[in-house]
Formats: structure tokens, C-alpha cells, sequence
């Protein structure tokens, strides 16, 4: 009769009242909270609380830890497999290699600028304890010096060596005869080329037995160092450090330019990815994993944290430090919005989440009481 009586009177029928499918009420309803929680959320994390909120979340994290051992949160069979792939199999790519020239210019330049000089680095003390404690390894510095005099691969080193500075010294006398009586002396006199032959072959016999010498006279050498005694051995050394205490690293790196840093960090990167492969050193990097979580496997994470010397107040500045400079690139950006809503969405879009809110829209609808009439 109502809707009679308006259409009859000329006035427009009244749509505001409709019924609404109660799931699209229900979806409606999921993404006003979804927007309202991102909204609280977003707030939160840019309010001057944020040190606060971290604080409390690293406090919580801290207080379960102690509950939580080391072993059941991570095993060593994922921190190998972890290893290797960033150690042993992970190349380094272009941009590093690029990245590795700009750091060799860059450490050269300041390398050289205002140098130190080797005692600012080191100090006498600390030189003497480690000259002490090579000194201490006495089978091992016999060990060394032994192999290499018992090796003929050395010998035949050192004589070549030696020949090549002897070689180096003597004087060319052919030339010096050369220029004194000049070109053609050969055949103005017949007699020289079977003297200067008898010479050179003199020259070498001297040469050989020089060389035999001066080899034997090195080798002696090292069977003589092997007889000094600890506190000759650091004398010698203590006698070197004050000759070069107080030289500028620069001065002791002359020579060195930036081109040879770089092949050096090339040199050391490729040498590294041969050695990584190698089963002996693989072994030994998970040997030392294992060991790691046989001693701190039972551990709760919180002890563990302080066992190698992380406090709470090292994380809670650490939070302070990056997380407001964080979260304020990635809201002038518009990522703050997207990464909350994408951690939030899929609960509030569930099809069970959307079915708990139909429900309670029925049941609030149901229990409403009726208006008066």
C-alpha cells in the first residue's frame, strides 16, 4: 500500500533500505578492519614510541629464549648446508669484482695518507709475546729449516740464484776488449780466439766451483742458525724491529700501487675459490660447525647470546639504530602500507575469517530487539 500510495503521489520510490547479501556484508566488513589494522599498525610504527615497542619485543624475545635451546631452533646440518652454499659454491659476480677495484683505489689513497709508523699499530710488548711465542714452537722452526736444507728442489734454487748474481757481478770483458780495439779484433788477431775460448771455459770451471761454495757456505749457514738459542734467535729479531719501529707504513710499502692491491685481492679471491673446494679444508670448516653445537647445542638461545658476549642492551641499540631510518624510507616510498597489508590480508580474507564474520552479523542481527512500533 505504501509503495502505491507514493508512486500514486508522484514521488520518487525510496531505495536507501535494501537488503544486502549477508556475505558481502561479511566481506565489507573484513576489509574496513583490514584497512583500520594497517591504519593502527602504520601509526605505531611511526610514533615516537617505536624505541619502546622494540625494547618490550626484544625483552619478550629474551625472557621465552631461555626457554629455547640453541638445537631446537636451528641444526647443524642447516648451517652446513648454509656454508655451503655461500662459501663454497656462491661466486662473486661482476659488481663485486667491480666493487674490488673501487676499494683498491679508495685503501691506497688513505693507506697513504697520514700513515703510521709500525710501533703505532703494534707495540713493543706485543711484538715481544709473539716473538716469545714462535720462539716456543722450537720443533717446528727445526722441522722447517730442516726440510728445506734436505731439499734438492732448494739447492738447485739457491744455486741459481747464485749464479745469476755472480753473473751479474763479473765484468763483461769480451765488450771492454771490444771497445778498446774495435770492430774486427777477431780476425786482426788469430791467435785470441783460441785464448779467449780457453778463458771462458776457465770462466765457467770458475763460475761452477764459486757456486758449489757459495751454496755449501748458505747451507752451513742454516745448520748454524738451527744451533742458536731462543734468546739469540730474539735478539736477532728485536735487533730488526728497532731498525724499523718508527718507519711510516708508506715508506715500507713504496712502490706498491693501487693496480697491485686489486690483482692482490684478485690473487687471494681465486687462490680461495681453489682452496674451497678441496675436501681437507671443507672438512675442517665442518668439523668446526659440529663442535660449535656440541658445546652450545643444549644451550637456551638467551644464554647463548651472552655466552658470546651479545647483551640486551647491545640488540636494543642496534634496533634503535636502523629500524626509524628503515621504516622511514619505506613510508616515504608507499611500502610501509603494502607490507603490513600483505601480512595482514590473507588473514582477514580467509574464507574462514570472512565465515566467522558472516556469523557474527547474523547472530548481532538476530538478538537486535525489535523497534517500536
Amino acid at each position: 500500500m505504501t509503495q502505491l500510495s507514493d508512486q500514486s503521489s508522484g514521488q520518487a520510490p525510496d531505495h536507501t533500505v535494501q537488503s544486502v547479501d549477508p556475505a558481502s556484508q561479511a566481506r565489507l566488513l573484513a576489509e574496513q578492519l583490514l584497512e583500520a589494522q594497517v591504519a593502527f599498525v602504520k601509526a605505531r610504527l611511526n610514533s615516537a614510541e617505536l624505541s619502546d615497542q622494540a625494547s618490550s619485543l626484544i625483552n619478550f624475545c629474551l625472557e621465552q629464549g631461555k626457554d629455547i635451546t640453541l638445537e631446537e631452533v636451528v641444526s647443524a646440518e642447516s648451517i652446513r648446508e648454509v656454508v655451503q652454499v655461500y662459501a663454497f659454491d656462491l661466486n662473486l659476480g661482476a659488481g663485486m669484482i667491480e666493487l674490488i677495484g673501487a676499494m683498491a683505489q679508495r685503501l691506497y689513497s688513505e693507506a697513504n695518507h697520514l700513515a703510521p709508523t709500525l710501533q703505532t699499530l703494534i707495540s713493543s710488548q706485543q711484538l715481544e709475546q709473539w716473538i716469545d711465542k714462535i720462539l716456543e714452537l722450537d720443533q717446528v722452526r727445526h722441522h722447517l729449516v730442516q726440510a728445506v736444507l734436505q731439499s734438492p728442489a732448494a739447492h738447485e734454487v739457491i744455486g741459481q740464484i747464485i749464479s745469476s748474481l755472480l753473473k751479474k757481478q763479473l765484468p763483461n770483458w769480451r765488450e771492454q776488449i771490444s771497445l778498446q780495439l774495435g770492430e774486427g779484433w777477431l780476425a786482426k788477431t788469430p791467435l785470441l780466439p783460441r785464448l779467449m775460448k780457453l778463458l771462458l771455459q776457465q770462466e765457467e770451471k770458475l763460475l761452477a766451483i764459486a757456486e758449489q761454495h757459495l751454496s755449501q757456505f748458505i747451507q752451513n749457514q742454516g745448520t748454524q742458525l738451527l744451533g742458536l738459542d731462543a734468546a739469540e734467535l730474539k735478539d736477532i729479531a728485536w735487533q730488526v724491529w728497532l731498525n724499523i719501529k718508527d718507519l711510516p707504513l708508506n715508506e715500507l710499502s713504496s712502490g706498491i700501487e693501487a693496480l697491485d692491491i686489486e690483482e692482490f685481492f684478485v690473487l687471494i679471491y681465486e687462490l680461495w675459490r681453489e682452496l674451497r673446494q678441496t675436501e681437507y679444508l671443507q672438512r675442517l670448516i665442518f668439523t668446526g660447525i659440529d663442535v660449535f653445537f656440541e658445546v652450545y647445542g643444549d644451550y637456551p638461545v638467551s644464554e647463548l647470546l651472552e655466552e658470546i658476549g651479545i647483551s640486551k642492551q647491545h640488540l636494543i641499540n642496534d634496533a634503535n639504530r636502523f629500524l626509524p631510518q628503515a621504516i622511514a624510507a619505506l613510508n616515504q616510498h608507499q611500502v610501509l602500507d603494502q607490507l603490513i597489508r600483505l601480512q595482514l590480508s590473507d588473514f582477514y580474507l580467509s574464507p574462514s575469517t570472512l565465515n566467522l564474520i558472516q556469523q557474527g552479523l547474523l547472530t548481532a542481527t538476530a538478538i537486535q530487539p525489535a523497534s517500536p512500533e
